[in-house]
């Protein structure tokens, strides 16, 4: 099938979350965030748990070279640019990574190309304070995903890659809550699942609806049997209203084993806003 890489978003300057594009927390695509020339986060990179890769764009004084348009209708007046940038930049370099990938080993399925992305992918910025280690011994981050991609490390594990077995998913159904979310109260609540089947994850969904009138002051964050948090929504400037039924997706556990306590936790962060979280449910593809 198709491999589809997604830009994570440009919007950190205004307080964006890349867990809030939905097209960017299907499991189908994979989100690329963007770093500087020198591996750190570029001003403008959303974070997100749903974030898989980083790849390198402009930031720190420095832009990418590459065509443009010609005349005066592109960045420039020449036929190229050393101007561009965002996450629409770090996304086909990606992208570009991904072929190389293929073109070592044309039978990779896209969750074959993801698996060797999570394994090939190297910790930049390793002394950013983003950087957790999930059950399995990932080092794993908000900013970066798993970290930047790496077209020789990549290629040489596609060319001798065995094909993962077929995906299987499994839900816990609607889980009814109906709770009064405290205002501006730590720890907030949380509801707890526990899960008997023992798959090897790949993505975890996290469906919400929750009835509130500023949304921004919600911190959602899931927690696994591991222990691994992933922090689903922070708090924003983010206005609106309600999460009515909307899909949060995390990279955070991938490998780890489903079997034990899932946590969900809603905490109100701001003041003078209320809400009901209505129910959830949790669904984990292996």
């Amino acid at each position: 099938g198709n491999i589809i890489t997604w830009a994570a978003g440009n919007g950190l300057d205004d307080d964006d979350d890349s867990n809030k594009d939905g097209y960017a927390n299907a499991r189908q695509t994979i989100a690329v965030t963007a770093i500087t020339h020198e591996g750190q986060q570029s001003w403008y990179a959303e974070p997100g748990a749903n974030i898989l890769v980083a790849a390198h764009s402009d930031g720190d004084g420095e832009g990418i070279t590459t065509t443009d348009i010609a005349g005066s209708s592109g960045y420039t007046n020449n036929d190229y640019t050393d101007n561009f940038g965002g996450t629409s930049s770090a996304t086909p370099l990606a992208s570009g990574v991904i072929a190389l990938m293929l073109e070592a080993n044309a039978n990779l399925t896209w969750r074959d190309v993801q698996h060797i992305l999570v394994q090939s992918s190297r910790k930049n910025d390793p002394s950013d304070n983003s950087w957790n280690v999930n059950g399995v011994g990932y080092d794993v981050s908000h900013k970066y995903g798993f970290g930047a991609v790496d077209a020789g490390q990549a290629v040489a594990m596609a060319e001798n890659w065995t094909n993962v077995d077929p995906a299987i998913n499994i839900t816990t159904n609607t889980r009814n809550v109906n709770t009064a979310i405290p205002d501006n109260s730590a720890p907030g609540i949380n509801d707890t699942v526990t899960i008997n089947d023992n798959l090897q994850i790949e993505h975890v969904e996290v469906y919400v609806d929750i009835d509130h009138v500023y949304r921004g002051d919600l911190v959602i964050t899931l927690t696994s049997p591991s222990g691994t948090e992933s922090t689903l929504a922070q708090k924003q400037s983010d206005s609106n209203n309600n999460y009515r039924d909307w899909m949060f997706s995390t990279v955070h556990n991938w490998d780890e084993f489903s079997n034990g306590n899932w946590t969900l936790n809603v905490e109100d962060q701001g003041n003078g806003d209320t809400g009901t979280w209505n129910d959830w449910e949790l669904v984990i593809h292996s």
